[in-house]
């Protein structure tokens, strides 16, 4: 239980000690704010992962790569979200603040399309948050002319360039762990 009474001398002691602003110092972990406590709660109970997969079908050049990861990689965090966050960023000694990385790791692998396509259905199914990459979305920058070109088309017809898939780490894995890392 935290203390009930006193005049908290051993807290500010404690931070001469260590060197550390006594605003930094929570010595109960009930005493931590409810969001901190149920995020670090929620990461010990389950992991996440996230992998991109880029499809090896197309010669793409390595910029078309790269911006295919970095879009997969931009909207799954815009979707996701805060949530991906254990804490938003840290202060260094000198009080400047550093933003930190998502708390999940993030993979990079290579797929064929017949197996991308496979990989959507079977995470649809597993309930994972899926991100998708296509050609129309590398070609313009026009999210008009994207979604125009895309509603005229059945999903085998579409052109994935990359894919991201994101969900229990166990479930990830599973479905994942056979494709090649990315060279």
């Amino acid at each position: 239980m935290p203390p009930a009474a006193g005049f908290g001398v051993s807290e500010r002691l404690f931070a001469i000690l260590v060197d550390k602003p006594v605003r930094e110092l929570v010595f109960f972990p009930l005493m931590r704010p409810k969001d901190l406590r149920e995020s670090v709660q929620g990461k010990s109970k389950e992991s996440k992962l996230a992998v991109a997969i880029i499809n090896n079908n197309f010669d793409l050049e390595r910029w078309e790569e790269m911006n295919t990861i970095a879009h997969l990689n931009a909207a799954f965090g815009a979707r996701m979200g805060r949530e991906l966050l254990l804490q938003d960023k840290i202060k260094t000694k000198d009080d400047r603040d550093i933003h930190l990385n998502i708390q999940h790791a993030i993979l990079i692998k290579t797929a064929d399309t017949n197996t991308i396509l496979h990989l959507i259905q079977q995470a649809e199914a597993e309930h994972l948050e899926i991100t998708e990459f296509t050609t129309e979305m590398l070609e313009t920058t026009n999210d008009k002319k994207v979604i125009e070109q895309t509603r005229e088309k059945n999903q085998k017809e579409i052109e994935y360039l990359g894919i991201l898939l994101f969900g229990k780490k166990s479930t990830v894995e599973k479905l994942t762990g056979d494709l090649d890392l990315y060279k």
